[in-house]
């Protein structure tokens, strides 16, 4: 069995020293052997993905991307991976925007290889994420005929263009075990009221882990960490157990 989360940590912003506390607690919940990892500040971020037993793969933006506060930086986004599972290969993608990044890696476990893929979509346009999934689509082509997994905060709501773009090559896990996507992984408690959150968009689920060629056993949503209405990020981690019985 293998287990991946997918996880936007909002990077170093907003009461990240009780957030940082809570990201940790959440990771070691869940304990998966991979995680994807989105908006990381390397620098602040570092004692998320410095975990004992494990090693840590980043992607960066071709230049940092800031807001109107100080302590919000992103970097790019990393793979957390445990130091017993083989890297064959890794690599990363710019996007034509030069705002996102994906990247690949080809592992080998239980002496079975794959590949991981771990990216986060723009956030603003429909158009731009459509088209980024195409790209990202046809950057990984030669590898669709294999078992993959894809991580990510993909910025699109269910039965948008570019979840049916991904769904025409991908299954996603939460779909396949429950049905259908969970109601909402982004906004949390975190942020507060509509009134602050809304005008950034709707409540709705926006992150995925999407795979082909390979099985799920179990999908889920992680929302009962909290610390008040403190939660470790404005998104909920996902998490997927799949099966290694491929050849």
């Amino acid at each position: 069995m293998l287990k991946v989360s997918t996880f936007n940590i909002f990077n170093t912003f907003l009461t990240y020293p009780i957030r940082s506390r809570l990201i940790t607690q959440a990771l070691d919940s869940m304990g998966s052997s991979i995680v994807g990892f989105q908006e990381v500040n390397f620098e602040g971020n570092r004692n998320i993905y410095t975990r004992t037993g494990f090693n840590f793969i980043f992607s960066p933006l071709p230049e940092p991307m800031f807001w109107n506060d100080p302590t919000f930086r992103i970097d790019g986004n990393g793979i957390l991976i445990k130091s017993d599972i083989k890297i064959i290969s890794e690599s990363y993608f710019t996007y034509r925007s030069s705002i996102r990044v994906a990247q690949l890696m080809k592992i080998r476990i239980e002496n079975k290889e794959m590949y991981i893929v771990n990216t986060h979509l723009d956030h603003i346009s429909e158009d731009e994420r459509l088209s980024q999934a195409s790209q990202l689509l046809e950057w990984i082509r030669n590898y669709l005929g294999f078992p993959i997994i894809l991580l990510g905060d993909f910025n699109c709501i269910p039965d948008s263009p570019t979840y049916n773009l991904l769904t025409r090559h991908f299954r996603s896990a939460m779909k396949t075990i429950h049905g259908k996507e969970p109601a909402v992984t982004w906004p949390t408690e975190l942020l507060g009221s509509k009134e602050v959150w809304g005008q950034y968009g709707e409540a709705d689920c926006y992150d995925y882990i999407w795979f082909k060629n390979i099985n799920v056993k179990s999908a889920n949503i992680i929302t009962d960490i909290k610390d008040g209405n403190i939660c470790p990020s404005d998104h909920y981690p996902l998490e997927a157990v799949f099966e290694l019985n491929f050849n």
